[in-house]
Formats: C-alpha cells, sequence, structure tokens
C-alpha cells in the first residue's frame, strides 16, 4: 500500500502540476479588470512565471528522488533535438528562442511531475480543490465585465481555456453523483465560455461527454444513463439545431450587454474556420516541399510570420517530416488508447479528463511547444506504466473521491 508520507508527497505533486492553471486564471482577472501599461503587464506576467517556477522548485527535489534518471534522460534528449534543429534549420533560430523558456521550463516540468505522482485518486482530489479556484477566478472576471470593471475584448480564447478545467471536472463529478453544486460549476462554466470565449473548449467539453458516455455506458446506474443519454440528447439537437437555443442565450446575454461572438458563430448556417483554413494550406504546402525532414521546431512560426500551425498533427509533421512526425502522433495515440482500454477506472477517468483539456484543445488551438496541458496529459500517459506495476504490488486502484 501507498504510505501517508508518499500520499502527502503526491499531494503536493499534484498541487504543483495544477499551479499553472490557478496562477494564470488569476493573472487573467488582474489583467482584465486593471488598466496595466504595457511595463507593468510584463512585471505582471514575470512575477506570475516566478510564482510557478518557486512552486515547481519546491517540489524538485521529491521529483529527483522518485524520477531522477527520467528527469535527466528527458532534458538531455530536448536539449539535443533543440540544438540539432537550431543548427540544421538556422533560419528558425529567433523562433526557437521564443518557445526555448515555456518548453524547458514549464511543459517538460509539468511532463514530469504529472509522471511522478503515483497515487491518481489523491491527484483526484487536488483537481476538484484547484478547478473550484480557477471557477472563482472566472465568475470573478465575468462579473466584473458584466459591471463594466473589467473588458475581455470582443472575445478571450485564454479565458475559454482556462475554464474548460472547471467545467469538465464539474460535468464529470455531477455525471458521477448529481449534485447541486457541480452542476453550477459546470453550467456556469459552459455560460462563461459562450459568452466570452472561443468556441474550441465547448468542442472540448463536447468530446469528454461522448467519452464518458462510450466509456462508462455499461458501468452505469440507470438514473445515470438517462442522465448521459438527456445531457447527450440535448447536446446533439443544440448542434443539429442551434437557432432556438442560441438565440434565447443571446437574448439573455444581450440583456446583460455581452455581445457573445461564439454564439453568432454557431447561430450561422456555415463553417467558419476563422483563418485557420489558409493556416492550414500554408503549412501542408510546406509540409509537401519537405516531406521527410520537415521545415525543424518552430517552422511553422517562420512560414506563418510568427503564429502557430493551430493542430497538433499538422504541427508536429511540419516540425519533423512525415515519417518521425507520424511515429510521434502514433505513440500519443497508443498512450492515450492504453489508458483508455485499462480495467482501471481512474486510468480511463484520467484519460477522458485530460484527452479534453489537454490534447483535444490542439487540433484547433494552440502550440504542443507551449501547451502545458498537454505536457500533462502525456505526461500522465507515460506514467501510466510505472502506476501499473505499483497497482499490481496493492496499490489501490479505483474509487471516486468528491
Amino acid at each position: 500500500m501507498i504510505s501517508d508520507q508518499a500520499n502527502k508527497e503526491d499531494l503536493r505533486l499534484s498541487y504543483t502540476v495544477l499551479s499553472p492553471f490557478l496562477v494564470l486564471s488569476v493573472q487573467y482577472l488582474v489583467l482584465s479588470s486593471q488598466e496595466l501599461a504595457q511595463l507593468e503587464v510584463e512585471r505582471l506576467q514575470l512575477m506570475s512565471k516566478a510564482v510557478v517556477g518557486i512552486v515547481f522548485a519546491f517540489a524538485l527535489p521529491l521529483v529527483l528522488r522518485r524520477k531522477r534518471r527520467m528527469f535527466l534522460l528527458t532534458y538531455l534528449v530536448s536539449a539535443l533535438v533543440f540544438l540539432l534543429h537550431y543548427w540544421v534549420f538556422p533560419n528558425n533560430s529567433v523562433y526557437l528562442q521564443t518557445v526555448v523558456f515555456p518548453f524547458f521550463f514549464t511543459c517538460l516540468p509539468a511532463f514530469l511531475y504529472a509522471q511522478s505522482i503515483l497515487d491518481w485518486q489523491v491527484f483526484q482530489i487536488a483537481i476538484v480543490r484547484v478547478s473550484r479556484l480557477v471557477f472563482a477566478a472566472g465568475l470573478a472576471t465575468a462579473v466584473l465585465v458584466v459591471l463594466g470593471k473589467a473588458t475581455v475584448g470582443p472575445y478571450s480564447m485564454s479565458f475559454g481555456y482556462y475554464l474548460l478545467l472547471p467545467a469538465v471536472v464539474g460535468l464529470d463529478r455531477f455525471l458521477d453523483n448529481p449534485s447541486i453544486a457541480d452542476c453550477i460549476v459546470f453550467t456556469l462554466s459552459i455560460l462563461q465560455i459562450l459568452a466570452f470565449g472561443s468556441r474550441g473548449p465547448i468542442m472540448c467539453i463536447g468530446l469528454f461527454l461522448l467519452l464518458r458516455l462510450a466509456r462508462s455506458f455499461g458501468r452505469l446506474s440507470r438514473p445515470q444513463v438517462v442522465l448521459h443519454l438527456v445531457l447527450t440528447t440535448s447536446a446533439l439537437l443544440i448542434m443539429l439545431v442551434p437557432d432556438a437555443p442560441f438565440k434565447l442565450l443571446e437574448g439573455v446575454f444581450s440583456s446583460l450587454g455581452v455581445t457573445s461572438r461564439s454564439i453568432r458563430l454557431f447561430s450561422a448556417h456555415e463553417l467558419s474556420l476563422s483563418g485557420r483554413d489558409r493556416i492550414y494550406s500554408k503549412v501542408l504546402e510546406q509540409i509537401a516541399n519537405n516531406p521527410l525532414m520537415g521545415i525543424g521546431l518552430a517552422g511553422d512560426r517562420r512560414v506563418l510570420g510568427g503564429t502557430y500551425a493551430h493542430n497538433l498533427v499538422a504541427e508536429m509533421v511540419a516540425n519533423y517530416g512525415i515519417p518521425l512526425g507520424s511515429m510521434f502522433i502514433l505513440f500519443l495515440l497508443f498512450l492515450m488508447i492504453r489508458l483508455w482500454a485499462s480495467k482501471d477506472t481512474i486510468a480511463v477517468r484520467m484519460c477522458m479528463v485530460w484527452t479534453s483539456i489537454g490534447i483535444a484543445p490542439l487540433f484547433v488551438s494552440g502550440s504542443y511547444l507551449t501547451d502545458i496541458p498537454f505536457w500533462i496529459a502525456t505526461g500522465f500517459a507515460v506514467g501510466y506504466g510505472p502506476r501499473r506495476s505499483l497497482a499490481r504490488l496493492g496499490a489501490p486502484q479505483s474509487g471516486t473521491t468528491r
């Protein structure tokens, strides 16, 4: 069995892994509600990075004790890959430099720290608590915007993805054991995303709902089956016949002085890719011209004038070429399927939650070189092997922490 000391260490690692979610959501609250000069904005962002860095540094000795070899190997291989691409693709050097800090100082630590958590039930405790705090920061931001004390612009992609965590965690808990608190958390999170965020998080929530229905259907009680079917049917009806519900929401938002870009785009009778079609065309053209070697790390940023590919598969294939990029994608797919097919209910839950939070968003936005949730998801997927071995020795495998 895992000792009490190990549980305390796992809880500390869990809060460390989740700390960027809370720090960034609080930072967003401050930035949206305060009229700061550019220098003050940069100072606040630097302060946020320092806070996350201190939290990560505090847990580093524990990670080194548990994953010293993996830690050294991960950083050695990553450094060699970056140096090789810096040498082979010198035209990418300016853009490579912009991803060095987030990749080596936030993404890789998140990957390694997630791997180091042995008892995922302990992590379940931490993710619920942190998601509630993130929800509170998001709700405070939304209230201030409605009151005219803050602004998020026409829409905020960042705000939407910050609230994806409490939305998914709240929905997950509500489907297990319906409660008013969880219903409020996921409902208000979704409404805030629709009001101020982008469409991507809504897609991720829909994916999570489908994953829950597909994987858990045979194990649900009758009320849970009804609840799953009602939510899924409602979601499908909204997608197929969006006019009535979206007009109702649009009226509610308008009464609060909020104009929702997402509602407008969802209500349109044609699919809008918001310029992603042009991005994909440029990246695919580069892949076709460089199928074996690709265009190097951060090469998509060079081709696109500073932005990224907005698609995980396209970015990896562009970075490493079709053979190697495809291998990376297939390996990631294998890791997630291994979790999905597990008899460990906590592992299946982690797969559903982190596929929705960490991997699905990268198919429409974000870059794997700078996205912390992606590396947390990958860290858990890689760390499932040691966890499975630990389970064979008698550690608890399943259960729901509420």
